[in-house]
């Protein structure tokens, strides 16, 4: 019985008492248990609260930054010029997705791809991101793999194979006819 007493004291501490009540020995009392059962509660909910909270703000922003996506108008009758693809082009990310990529990273290359890729995944195959365009076409260039061009579309991080071929076939086009693109 000494060992079940010690380890009752082990786990509980000061909240546990024997007593002997009317000649009858070992009975157990827990002292100030119940405040503190809920306040342990109250401060286990409150973090799962502001965990639920945090995740709330974050998606109302996601829905808020995809609807000024959604709004913003993109001309998708001719593709990005060469200098759209090599400049960090912040016009063609809508504000609100800037401000929200300008807090993650502070180099504007990165905010402007970033912010592209969220545009293009937020529009998928009505918009054609310039740098999506410029990269694709860069890796084109040097390495001619359909496999690592569509694998880097499908993760996002440029325009697809297809894609690139359509670029190429109206680039070569318009200079066959003398037309801009």
């Amino acid at each position: 019985m000494k060992h079940v007493k010690s380890k009752l004291v082990d786990c509980n501490g000061n909240h546990i008492v024997f007593a002997e009540i009317s000649g009858k020995k070992n009975i157990v009392c827990f002292q100030g248990m119940c405040s503190t059962v809920v306040s342990e509660k109250w401060h286990s909910d409150q973090v799962d609260s502001i965990a639920d909270r945090s995740e709330c703000v974050i998606r109302t922003a996601a829905k808020l930054i995809v609807s000024h996506i959604q709004e913003t108008e993109y001309n998708i009758s001719i593709y990005p010029s060469t200098a759209d693809m090599t400049d960090s082009n912040v016009n063609f990310v809508p504000p609100l997705l800037n401000v929200f990529v300008s807090t993650i990273t502070a180099c504007k290359l990165k905010q402007s791809f970033i912010g592209q890729a969220v545009v293009q995944a937020a529009w998928l195959r009505s918009v054609i991101s310039p740098l999506l365009l410029g990269l694709a076409l860069d890796l084109d260039l040097q390495h001619s793999s359909q496999s690592l061009l569509d694998k880097m579309a499908c993760l996002g991080a440029c325009v697809s194979y297809e894609e690139t071929n359509r670029y190429k076939q109206s680039t070569r086009l318009s200079e066959a006819t003398g037309s801009a693109q």
